[in-house]
C-alpha cells in the first residue's frame, strides 16, 4: 500500500496517495506493527500537505506522534551475536567489493595499440 502511495505522488495524484498511505497505515494498526502505522501516518501527512489540506495533515501528524510514542513504550530486542560478527565483517567486505570493482574495472579498459607505422622511420 506505500508502494501505490508513492506511485501515486510521482503521478501528481496526491489525495490518492494519502488514501493509500491511510489504507497502509489502518493495515499497520490492525496488525501491530506500531512503527510501521506511525510511518505510514507519516507519509500520509506529507501527502496531505502535497494536496493542500493542512488541517488533515496536522491530524495525521498527531496520529504519527502517537503511533511513535507506542515505539519508545515498547521493550526494544536485544542485538543478536549474528548482528555483531556481520557488523565486525563490514570493513573487511567493503575492501574486497572495491577491490573487486577496481579489477573490473581494470579488466574492462580498452587500450589502443599503435598502428603498423609507429615507431617506423619515414622514409
Amino acid at each position: 500500500l506505500m508502494a501505490r502511495a508513492a506511485l501515486r505522488a510521482a503521478d501528481g495524484r496526491a489525495e490518492d496517495a494519502a488514501a493509500a498511505a491511510a489504507a497502509a497505515a489502518d493495515t499497520a494498526e490492525d496488525a501491530g506493527l506500531v512503527r510501521l502505522a506511525a510511518q505510514a501516518h507519516q507519509h500520509r501527512a506529507v501527502h496531505l500537505t502535497a494536496a493542500g489540506k493542512a488541517h488533515e495533515a496536522r491530524l495525521a501528524n498527531g496520529a504519527a506522534a502517537r503511533w511513535r510514542s507506542f515505539t519508545s513504550q515498547a521493550p526494544q530486542p536485544e542485538p543478536s551475536v549474528g548482528i555483531g560478527v556481520l557488523e565486525s565483517q563490514v570493513p573487511r567486505l567493503r575492501a574486497q567489493a572495491l577491490a573487486a570493482a577496481n579489477a573490473s574495472a581494470a579488466i574492462e579498459t580498452v587500450a589502443v595499440w599503435p598502428g603498423p607505422s609507429v615507431g617506423r622511420a619515414s622514409r
